[in-house]
Parts: structure tokens; sequence; C-alpha cells
């Protein structure tokens, strides 16, 4: 059975990397998707799947279930990479320029809804989705994706202004 599952993924692997990639990307996560597949593999070897169908419907089911659970383990491994501080910013070289941005330029660069957001968000420390839509009083898939795109503008205004 093993040389059907090895076969399978021999033939279909760069198919089955482009569909993870584009999964995760329309989601929004920063996750390997090299990773992914090749926990999709592990999970298909150990499930030991009867018919060359299954191990396509069991891998592209592995890779779904663990990028839409909350609690699956690439989620709750992702928290600690997005958690992390990127090579970019760390603390040693740069730390002079992070505190040199001058937040109220880069309010500058939102429009009002976003400054809005920003000033709770920043100013009120309601960093997490829960307490941001409680706040707003709209539900949390809005909140992540408010949060989500003011961080992509900040990351973005700290590499204009570090001249990457």
């Amino acid at each position: 059975m093993k040389k059907l599952i090895d076969s399978w993924f021999n033939e279909n692997y760069d198919n089955v990397l482009d569909v993870t990639q584009l999964h995760i990307v329309r989601m929004g996560k920063n996750i390997d998707s090299v990773g992914l597949v090749s926990d999709a593999y592990v999970y298909v070897l150990g499930k030991n799947p009867a018919f060359k169908d299954d191990i396509e419907r069991m891998t592209y089911g592995f890779i779904w279930r663990e990028l839409v659970n909350w609690n699956s383990k690439t989620n709750r491994m992702s928290v600690f990479v997005e958690d992390e501080i990127p090579e970019s910013l760390s603390y040693n070289e740069n730390t002079d320029l992070l505190l040199n941005i001058d937040i109220e330029n880069f309010k500058n660069t939102l429009d009002r809804f976003e400054r809005i957001v920003w000033e709770v968000y920043y100013e009120k420390g309601k960093t997490r989705k829960r307490e941001l839509a409680e706040h707003f009083n709209f539900d949390e898939t809005s909140a992540f994706f408010c949060i989500r795109d003011l961080k992509t503008k900040f990351k973005e205004y700290v590499d204009t202004k570090k001249g990457i």
C-alpha cells in the first residue's frame, strides 16, 4: 500500500502543493505549505487507504481540516510563528528604527475607518479579535480581517521607512 501512496504523491505533489498554497493565501494564514503537505502524507500513510481515490480524498480532506479547524495542530503552530518577531524587526539592530517610527504619520496614511480601528487597537489595547468585535459590535471575522489589514499596512509602512 505504501507504494501506491508514494506513487500518488509523486504524481500529484505539485498540484497538491499549489492547491494548499492557494487555500493558505485565501485564508490569510502564515503556514508553510510544504510542511502541511508532508503532514498530509504522514496522515494518509497512517490511515492506510484501500483505493487510489481514497488517497486523494484523505489528502485534501486533511489539508482542509487543518486550515479550517481553529484547534488543529497546524493552526496552533501558526500562532507561535505569527507571534515571533520577524528577522527584519529584531531587537538588536533595528530597535532604534522602531523607536523612531512616527505613529501619527502612520495614522495619516490610513483612511477614516482604519484610523478609528487603529486607535482602538493600538491606543486602547484591544488587540484580540473578540475584544475588537465587542467594542465595535460586529462579528469576529470582520475584526480579524481589520487587525490583519492594519498589521499588514503597518509592516509595509515600517519597511518603507527602513528603506527595504
